[in-house]
């Protein structure tokens, strides 16, 4: 699947209850990053990127909260948490050790993994102690 063709698909999923009901509020969404602002801005710029293409237009139609662990993968449940006390739509995360932290979360919010490689195999996870 092509990026385009993913981004396309996120925001369908994402704003299509809202569209129907043309929200006033913006949808949240939560991005979680394992790298730096400075060194992952591509990511996030081509998630915006596919949005607008979409029609989607930021602070109007969505706001997305972000958090960047800047290499430090013990930052994500904390991150997680954060992130999901404003109730985003969907928890975007870039990494498995991301993934699995959004996962723990009660309750629950959706997860969206960017770019993983194989994101079943267990023997690519972290063991549960290291969260």
């Amino acid at each position: 699947m092509k990026r385009r063709d993913f981004l396309t698909l996120i925001g369908g999923v994402t704003f299509w209850p809202s569209l129907d009901a043309h929200a006033k509020d913006p949808v949240r969404l939560a991005f979680l990053g394992s790298g730096t602002a400075e060194s992952s801005a591509i990511l996030l710029d081509s998630l915006k990127d596919g949005l607008r293409e979409n029609g989607l237009i930021e602070q109007r139609d969505y706001i997305i909260d972000v958090r960047w662990a800047n290499g430090a993968y013990d930052r994500f449940p904390a991150y997680a948490r954060e992130l999901a006390q404003s109730n985003p739509r969907v928890i975007l995360v870039t990494t498995i050790a991301a993934a699995r932290a959004a996962q723990r979360l009660v309750p629950p919010v959706p997860v969206v993994m960017t770019g993983l490689i194989n994101p079943v195999d267990r023997r690519n996870s972290m063991p549960r102690s290291e969260h």
